[in-house]
């Protein structure tokens, strides 16, 4: 097969960056070049000018219908010549985290349809068609674990689930994918294993975060004083030895919802200087503390329950509703101070269930436990089923 270079010139097919397209939809994606067919059998090529620091810097095309094919439909798995490596047992995800050389991985429910996975799919069901290679594995049993990165040569298969059976009953298919995956292996050049679930199955079973909030200044701040009392406490049991979770707030805050919502939402914001002056105001009468270089971040799950609580309890006076924050501080080049406010909550565990979540993430951050007889409406928390980003988060109101 012949070619044509960005200057024109002929150049002749190279077995480790060009492979012969014969099929509609077929993609061979080299190190310069990237051969394509349309669906009417018309062929392009498309260059990649790479610069002297090896980044991507844009792409040249040559076709022969003058029309331009965007650079990421060159970036298909269905090649030919590039072989998916498959991982199955447990001695075997060591061997894949080694050959991804990744350090952040995603598990993905049993019959995904995210567009990742429907075409590495579809491009192992090819080559078991052509029988090109011998693959035994089942498409629609087991999780799919993929690395985060953007050319996926290596998938990992595992747990004991199928399409049906782990929406009926997912944390008992998800704890044997757990039994498989832990303990993770040694981190990748010093930085730690992390695999986390993939938006797929955090819409059947969603992150949980706890909103502590109250009309009673009086009982949300017996919950911060509870927190703060149990840290002291923990850290003179263990005589300064024990470490915080790495996640831990550097301080805990009773806000009003109106001052965290004027900072918020931009309906509010003719009064921006006067508004966040309020909120600093409420922050330092908490010994949090505040300089001329400070700004301060409303987290996007802050703002997401104040809105939500508003939306249920409708029946009382958002003015006088107070809301338990945490704070942690960064401290920037330049001796610049960044405050990120934000509610105790974070991303669910395999086989861990969204109120599990809530309640581990709490006592991570704050050091507060709380008990299950706190939660109100513990089977119908708060979720925002309008978003699709949103829907993967509940929000569990708890008074103590």
């Amino acid at each position: 097969m012949t070619i044509l270079n960005q200057s024109g010139n002929n150049k002749q097919e190279d077995d480790h960056s060009t492979c012969a397209v014969d099929e509609p939809g077929d993609t061979f994606l080299g190190d310069d070049w990237a051969v394509v067919t349309s669906k009417r059998g018309k062929s392009a090529v498309t260059t990649r000018r790479t610069s002297s620091s090896g980044g991507s810097r844009g792409t040249t095309t040559f076709n022969n219908h003058n029309s331009r094919i965007p650079r990421q439909n060159c970036r298909t798995l269905q090649q030919r010549k590039c072989n998916i490596s498959i991982f199955r047992e447990k001695v075997e995800f060591s061997k894949f985290v080694v050959e991804t050389q990744a350090v952040r991985f995603k598990v993905h429910r049993p019959g995904c349809q995210c567009s990742k996975i429907v075409k590495i799919m579809d491009y192992l069901i090819q080559e078991r068609d052509r029988d090109l290679r011998d693959l035994h594995v089942p498409i629609e049993e087991g999780f799919i674990i993929l690395p985060e990165c953007k050319a996926v040569r290596s998938i990992f298969v595992g747990g004991q689930a199928n399409s049906q059976s782990y929406p009926e009953d997912p944390l008992p298919c998800e704890r044997t994918l757990h039994n498989v995956l832990f303990p993770l292996p040694q981190s990748i050049h010093g930085t730690p294993i992390k695999v986390s679930c993939a938006q797929c199955m955090l819409q059947i079973e969603p992150n949980g975060f706890v909103c502590i909030t109250s009309s009673s200044r009086e009982l949300v701040d017996n919950v911060r004083n509870m927190a703060i009392d149990s840290k002291k406490r923990c850290m003179v049991e263990s005589k300064g030895t024990k470490l915080l979770h790495s996640d831990h707030a550097d301080y805990l805050c009773v806000l009003r919802f109106n001052t965290v919502e004027n900072n918020v939402f931009r309906s509010f914001r003719q009064n921006l200087s006067k508004n966040r002056k309020d909120l600093h105001r409420e922050l330092l009468q908490q010994n949090v503390p505040i300089h001329g270089n400070t700004s301060v971040n409303i987290g996007h799950h802050l703002s997401r329950a104040i809105d939500l609580f508003k939306e249920r309890r409708r029946d009382i006076e958002h003015e006088n509703v107070y809301i338990l924050t945490t704070v942690v501080q960064t401290i920037q080049s330049g001796g610049r101070v960044v405050l990120d406010l934000d509610i105790p909550g974070g991303k669910r565990h395999l086989g861990e269930s969204s109120l599990e979540c809530a309640l581990r993430e709490t006592l991570e951050e704050t050091s507060l436990v709380i008990e299950t007889s706190w939660i109100v409406d513990v089977k119908n928390p708060m979720r925002n089923t309008n978003s699709v980003d949103d829907s993967c988060n509940v929000f569990y109101q708890v008074l103590p």
